[in-house]
Protein backbone atom coordinates (compact mmCIF):
# COMPACT_ATOMS: atom_id res chain seq x y z
CA UNK A 1 0.00 0.00 0.00
CA UNK A 2 1.47 3.51 -1.16
CA UNK A 3 -0.04 5.16 1.85
CA UNK A 4 2.69 7.43 2.98
CA UNK A 5 5.21 10.16 1.12
CA UNK A 6 8.96 8.41 0.79
CA UNK A 7 7.68 5.38 0.29
CA UNK A 8 9.13 4.51 -3.73
CA UNK A 9 6.19 1.54 -4.64
CA UNK A 10 3.60 -0.01 -3.30
CA UNK A 11 3.96 -2.28 -0.47
CA UNK A 12 1.83 -4.80 1.69
CA UNK A 13 0.86 -3.52 5.29
CA UNK A 14 3.02 -5.49 6.83
CA UNK A 15 6.02 -4.25 5.56
CA UNK A 16 5.05 -0.86 6.80
CA UNK A 17 5.49 -0.53 10.55
CA UNK A 18 3.25 1.91 11.23
CA UNK A 19 0.57 -0.23 9.82
CA UNK A 20 1.71 -3.67 10.42
CA UNK A 21 2.17 -2.26 14.69
CA UNK A 22 -1.15 -0.05 14.83
CA UNK A 23 -3.80 -2.85 12.68
CA UNK A 24 -2.20 -6.03 12.38
CA UNK A 25 -0.89 -6.36 16.03
CA UNK A 26 -2.93 -8.02 18.39
CA UNK A 27 -2.75 -8.04 22.44
CA UNK A 28 -1.87 -5.75 25.11
CA UNK A 29 1.29 -3.05 24.49
CA UNK A 30 3.64 -2.86 26.66
CA UNK A 31 4.63 1.00 25.47
CA UNK A 32 2.58 3.57 24.54
CA UNK A 33 3.36 5.27 21.20
CA UNK A 34 5.50 8.13 22.64
CA UNK A 35 7.48 5.92 25.19
CA UNK A 36 7.98 3.77 21.70
CA UNK A 37 9.21 6.16 19.55
CA UNK A 38 11.33 7.46 23.01
CA UNK A 39 13.11 4.36 23.05
CA UNK A 40 13.33 4.03 19.26
CA UNK A 41 14.96 7.11 18.67
CA UNK A 42 17.26 6.51 21.91
CA UNK A 43 18.72 3.28 20.24
CA UNK A 44 19.28 5.00 17.20
CA UNK A 45 21.38 7.62 18.16
CA UNK A 46 23.28 5.41 20.50
CA UNK A 47 23.78 3.64 17.03
CA UNK A 48 24.92 6.76 15.56
CA UNK A 49 27.20 7.67 17.71
CA UNK A 50 28.84 4.55 18.00
CA UNK A 51 29.71 4.77 14.04
CA UNK A 52 31.01 8.45 13.87
CA UNK A 53 31.89 9.95 10.92
CA UNK A 54 34.60 11.17 11.27
CA UNK A 55 38.07 9.67 12.80
CA UNK A 56 38.29 10.30 16.45
CA UNK A 57 42.30 10.29 15.89
CA UNK A 58 42.79 12.23 12.64
CA UNK A 59 39.56 14.27 12.55
CA UNK A 60 39.50 12.86 9.13
CA UNK A 61 36.48 11.93 7.63
CA UNK A 62 35.38 8.61 7.22
CA UNK A 63 33.58 7.25 3.54
CA UNK A 64 31.80 4.86 2.60
CA UNK A 65 29.33 6.97 5.21
CA UNK A 66 28.60 4.67 8.22
CA UNK A 67 25.64 2.14 7.06
CA UNK A 68 23.13 3.02 9.60
CA UNK A 69 23.23 6.81 8.64
CA UNK A 70 23.10 5.77 5.45
CA UNK A 71 19.84 3.82 6.31
CA UNK A 72 18.59 6.90 8.08
CA UNK A 73 19.56 8.73 5.00
CA UNK A 74 16.86 6.98 2.91
CA UNK A 75 14.27 8.79 1.35
CA UNK A 76 12.04 5.95 2.77
CA UNK A 77 12.84 7.07 6.51
CA UNK A 78 14.34 10.24 6.58
CA UNK A 79 10.71 12.35 6.12
CA UNK A 80 8.76 10.01 8.68
CA UNK A 81 11.88 10.97 11.35
CA UNK A 82 11.28 14.41 10.02
CA UNK A 83 7.52 14.77 11.03
CA UNK A 84 8.04 13.26 14.38
CA UNK A 85 8.95 17.22 15.20
CA UNK A 86 4.94 17.93 14.76
CA UNK A 87 4.16 15.75 17.41
CA UNK A 88 5.28 19.02 19.29
CA UNK A 89 6.26 16.43 22.78
CA UNK A 90 9.59 17.87 24.09
CA UNK A 91 11.00 14.76 24.62
CA UNK A 92 10.28 13.75 21.27
CA UNK A 93 11.89 17.04 19.55
CA UNK A 94 14.83 17.06 21.85
CA UNK A 95 15.91 13.53 20.93
CA UNK A 96 14.87 13.78 17.07
CA UNK A 97 16.89 16.74 16.57
CA UNK A 98 19.60 15.11 18.48
CA UNK A 99 19.60 12.35 16.09
CA UNK A 100 19.29 14.81 13.19
CA UNK A 101 22.64 16.62 14.74
CA UNK A 102 24.11 13.06 14.47
CA UNK A 103 23.08 12.37 10.84
CA UNK A 104 23.93 15.57 8.99
CA UNK A 105 27.48 15.46 10.40
CA UNK A 106 29.75 15.28 6.78
CA UNK A 107 26.36 13.82 5.32
CA UNK A 108 26.63 13.83 1.49
CA UNK A 109 23.19 14.53 0.87
CA UNK A 110 23.52 17.60 3.67
CA UNK A 111 22.35 20.21 0.96
CA UNK A 112 19.06 17.93 0.49
CA UNK A 113 17.56 18.06 3.55
CA UNK A 114 15.66 20.90 2.91
CA UNK A 115 13.36 18.60 0.96
CA UNK A 116 11.96 17.06 3.78
CA UNK A 117 10.43 20.06 5.48
CA UNK A 118 12.69 19.94 8.35
CA UNK A 119 13.20 23.91 8.47
CA UNK A 120 9.43 24.79 8.37
CA UNK A 121 8.70 21.87 11.04
CA UNK A 122 11.69 22.45 13.39
CA UNK A 123 10.60 26.53 13.53
CA UNK A 124 6.98 25.52 14.45
CA UNK A 125 8.25 24.09 17.97
CA UNK A 126 7.08 26.72 20.59
CA UNK A 127 9.13 24.70 23.61
CA UNK A 128 12.12 26.20 25.63
CA UNK A 129 14.51 23.38 24.78
CA UNK A 130 15.94 25.09 21.88
CA UNK A 131 19.65 24.64 21.81
CA UNK A 132 20.16 21.46 19.83
CA UNK A 133 17.96 22.91 17.61
CA UNK A 134 20.43 26.43 17.04
CA UNK A 135 23.30 23.65 16.34
CA UNK A 136 21.07 21.94 13.45
CA UNK A 137 20.01 25.06 12.37
CA UNK A 138 24.04 26.41 12.49
CA UNK A 139 25.43 23.87 10.59
CA UNK A 140 22.83 23.54 8.35
CA UNK A 141 21.34 26.62 7.13
CA UNK A 142 23.89 27.76 4.57
CA UNK A 143 24.59 24.32 3.18
CA UNK A 144 21.26 23.54 1.61
CA UNK A 145 20.74 23.57 -2.14
CA UNK A 146 17.76 25.48 -3.04
CA UNK A 147 18.62 28.18 -5.34
CA UNK A 148 19.72 27.04 -8.78
CA UNK A 149 23.34 27.82 -10.12
CA UNK A 150 22.59 30.63 -12.17
CA UNK A 151 21.10 32.50 -9.19
CA UNK A 152 24.28 32.32 -7.45
CA UNK A 153 26.17 33.41 -9.75
CA UNK A 154 24.67 36.77 -9.65
CA UNK A 155 26.32 38.03 -6.87
CA UNK A 156 24.07 36.71 -4.02
CA UNK A 157 26.83 34.79 -2.41
CA UNK A 158 27.65 37.61 -0.14
CA UNK A 159 24.23 38.16 1.11
CA UNK A 160 23.68 35.29 3.63
CA UNK A 161 19.44 36.45 3.71
CA UNK A 162 19.53 35.02 0.07
CA UNK A 163 21.93 32.32 0.67
CA UNK A 164 20.36 30.96 3.65
CA UNK A 165 17.58 28.62 3.92
CA UNK A 166 15.99 30.13 6.73
CA UNK A 167 15.49 33.34 4.60
CA UNK A 168 12.03 33.21 4.05
CA UNK A 169 11.62 32.11 7.35
CA UNK A 170 13.09 34.30 10.15
CA UNK A 171 14.50 37.81 9.74
CA UNK A 172 17.74 39.24 8.50
CA UNK A 173 18.94 39.99 11.41
CA UNK A 174 18.22 36.44 13.17
CA UNK A 175 19.84 34.68 10.33
CA UNK A 176 23.21 37.28 11.00
CA UNK A 177 22.88 36.77 14.99
CA UNK A 178 22.78 33.25 14.61
CA UNK A 179 25.77 32.71 11.37
CA UNK A 180 27.89 35.33 13.90
CA UNK A 181 27.32 34.17 17.33
CA UNK A 182 26.58 30.61 17.64
CA UNK A 183 23.78 28.43 18.74
CA UNK A 184 23.87 28.86 22.28
CA UNK A 185 23.58 32.45 22.41
CA UNK A 186 21.08 32.70 19.11
CA UNK A 187 18.91 30.35 21.56
CA UNK A 188 19.15 32.92 24.29
CA UNK A 189 17.78 35.53 21.39
CA UNK A 190 15.07 33.49 20.57
CA UNK A 191 13.74 32.55 24.08
CA UNK A 192 13.88 36.48 24.88
CA UNK A 193 16.44 35.59 27.09
CA UNK A 194 18.63 38.53 24.81
CA UNK A 195 18.11 42.16 24.24
CA UNK A 196 20.94 43.21 21.89
CA UNK A 197 21.45 45.75 19.01
CA UNK A 198 22.13 43.30 16.27
CA UNK A 199 18.69 41.67 16.47
CA UNK A 200 17.26 45.26 15.91
CA UNK A 201 19.37 46.91 13.23
CA UNK A 202 20.11 45.17 9.71
CA UNK A 203 22.74 43.12 9.23
CA UNK A 204 24.69 45.20 6.94
CA UNK A 205 24.39 48.46 9.49
CA UNK A 206 25.46 45.66 12.20
CA UNK A 207 28.37 44.47 10.53
CA UNK A 208 29.55 48.27 9.88
CA UNK A 209 29.06 48.97 13.19
CA UNK A 210 30.68 46.24 14.42
CA UNK A 211 33.73 46.97 12.50
CA UNK A 212 34.06 50.05 14.14
CA UNK A 213 33.61 48.91 17.97
CA UNK A 214 35.76 46.08 17.45
CA UNK A 215 39.14 48.09 16.07
CA UNK A 216 38.02 50.54 19.30
CA UNK A 217 37.29 48.38 22.64
CA UNK A 218 36.09 44.74 21.47
CA UNK A 219 33.01 43.16 19.52
CA UNK A 220 29.13 44.01 20.56
CA UNK A 221 27.81 42.05 23.32
CA UNK A 222 24.51 40.96 24.18
CA UNK A 223 23.19 42.97 26.86
CA UNK A 224 20.96 40.67 29.02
Amino acid sequence: MNLFLGLDGWRTMDRIPQLKWTLLASGQSLLNDSELASLILDILISMCSLYPSRDQVTGAIIRPFPKIKRSLNDPTCLPHLVQLLLTFDPNLVEKIVKLLNELVQDNPLLSQFYMTGVFYFILMYTGSNILPIGHFLKYTHLAQAFRSDEQQQKGEKKDIYLRSILGHLLPEAMISYLENYGAEKFAQMFLGKCESICIVIPSKLFAQGNSINQRRSGPMKCAV
